[in-house]
């Protein structure tokens, strides 16, 4: 027979577990909001160059030492890469993100970057898309 405090105690523990269920869900949501955000942000500033620079894109991420630090590089879900500890010492082994198309011309359909933990894209426009979606849907929302 079981007592009032064992199902208070059931109670209390799946709560507990429900809650630290829910608190990874939103942590995983925040991280890839902040990974599309930082890839938008990366696009947005290779546009930027190309059109600085004859239209063509970046063939490295040197372009970005002007305009972020290191670690904007870096997926907020990935453990494996490290920020470079200054822009002279950055090697592609500091990076997540991938660029898809470097010096190429710059087209705004074309995807210039890619998040291999999130599976998304981003374009020179700054749109970001999830990789299931047509490119035309911002992964914003907007």
């Amino acid at each position: 027979k079981m007592k009032k405090r064992d199902v208070l105690f059931a109670i209390v523990a799946v709560i507990s577990i429900s809650a630290a269920a829910f608190s990874h869900v939103r942590r995983r949501k925040v991280e890839a909001f902040l990974c599309g955000s930082q890839m938008s942000s990366i696009a947005l500033a290779a546009e930027n160059w190309a059109e600085e620079n004859k239209h063509t894109l970046p063939s490295n991420f040197a372009f970005a030492s002007t305009r972020f630090s290191s670690r904007t590089l870096i997926c907020p879900i990935d453990r494996f890469h490290d920020p470079a500890k200054s822009w002279a010492s950055f090697t592609s082994d500091n990076a997540s993100y991938e660029l898809l198309i470097p010096g190429r011309t710059l087209n705004n359909t074309n995807a210039l970057l890619r998040c291999p933990y999130h599976d998304y894209v981003a374009f020179a426009n700054g749109s970001v898309s999830d990789g299931k979606m047509e490119h035309s849907k911002d992964f914003f929302g907007k």
